[in-house]
This record gives C-alpha cells, structure tokens and sequence, in this order.
C-alpha cells in the first residue's frame, strides 16, 4: 500500500494512508455459507471479468478499478461492472483521485459497487470501519496509524441501492464511530454501490492545524454478510 502525502498550508504535511482495506465478507454461522472479498482503498484492483452466470452458493463479489481514474471498469448491462471475487486476505487496491492533494478542508471521493452473486441465497450485509495496519502488507518504511488520526479525518458513506432513493449511512464521522451499519437485505443477483467521501479537518488557521503534521491513517472497510434463504 502506497502513502498519500498531503499537504496543508504552509510548510506542514499531512501523510495519510492510501491504502486503506475495503472487505467484503460474508459471517459464519451454522446455517450460512462464507465468502469474502477485499478492496484496498488508494491502488489499482486486481480481478476476474465478470462472464458466466451466477454461483448457487453464497458469494458477494466487488468490482474491479482502473488504475489511473479510480473509476470502476465498467460492463454492459445486466453486469454493469467488471466484478472480481477479491477473496485474499490482502485484498485488491482501489485508487482514489486527488488523495495526493488532499488539505485541511478538503474532500476526496471513491465509488464501491458491490453485489451479491448468488441465485440461492439473499445476503444480509454490514459495514464497518477499523483500524488496519500490518508490517507484511505495507512497504518498507511506512507507520501504522497515528494516534491523532481518527479526529483527523471523517467519512461520509452514501449507500445508492439498485432500485429506490440513496440513503445516507454516516455524515462527517470519526471512523471509531462507523460500526455495524446496517447495508440491508441484498436480494439474489442483487446489485448496490457505497460513495465514500473522506474529509480532511480543517482547525481555522496554520497554526491550529499543526496538530494535522504527519497524521498517518490506515482505514479498513469490512462489508460483512450472512446469507438468507430466499
């Protein structure tokens, strides 16, 4: 994973991760079936096309990125996207436009379709944000996230269902705050899309945020799920 240097006013620096871990997992329980797949926020995915039709088991799929816009690769339609299973434990990267040039106040955006490629079982999802750091997966060099990076930066999360009006899952929260959002029911063969809007706080004056210098933050993003019999 890459580190996004950000700068604010002045001679100061904000460093924030670039590579923060979006998973999609699927619980177990004794009466449901497991999947995953994982999307590391801030480099190009890696994946599968999306050709043949859907899995009789439980298996939540998520697009794949390009690697210079950031923007999901795109399908004809019923696919839509180009969808990869994703299903490591290091998980596959997703750039994000602008987080290089990210200042006190200011936004970047990334767009997360996600589906549940099952013609059995529907998916009941949730969405959480933790803390992810490990030596293994980062280059040399980089630092696991800094104590002052929750109040750093805050996430507005936007859920865009296949059908019906969005619905707004967390307004300008720390990521300690964003657990157990409730994505709802995905039905079979069921698309949906997160936009995921990260700011950068601004304290009103070079000084004040000299508190921002060198923050270092590795957000991961756990889409869990549990499958439903239809």
């Amino acid at each position: 994973m890459t580190e996004i240097q950000t700068k604010t006013k002045g001679r100061k620096r904000v460093i924030i991760a670039a590579g923060a871990l979006l998973g999609i997992a699927a619980l177990a329980t004794s009466a449901a079936f497991n999947d995953f797949a994982n999307l590391n926020l801030g480099e190009n995915g890696i994946g599968n096309d999306s050709a043949g039709g859907p899995d009789k088991s439980f298996n939540i799929q998520v697009a794949t990125f390009d690697a210079v816009t950031g923007l999901p690769v795109t399908a004809p339609a019923p696919a839509n996207y180009v969808w990869q299973e994703a299903d490591s434990v290091a998980g596959e990267d997703v750039p994000i436009p602008g987080a290089d040039t990210l200042v006190p106040g200011g936004t970047v955006t990334t767009n997360i379709p996600y589906r549940n490629w099952s013609s059995s079982f529907k998916a009941a999802v949730t969405l959480d944000l933790v803390d992810h750091w490990d030596a293994s997966e980062h280059p040399v060099g980089t630092k696991p996230t800094s104590a002052s990076a929750d109040a750093a930066l805050l996430y507005t999360i936007v859920q865009h269902p296949a059908v019906g009006s969005p619905t707004t899952l967390a307004t300008n929260k720390k990521m300690s705050e964003l657990t157990q959002m409730n994505l709802g029911l995905l039905d079979l063969e069921e698309q949906g899309k997160l936009v995921v809007t990260i700011k950068m706080v601004d304290h009103g004056s070079d000084a004040a945020n000299e508190i921002l210098k060198d923050v270092i933050a590795h957000p991961q993003a756990q889409f869990k799920g549990v499958s439903v019999a239809p």
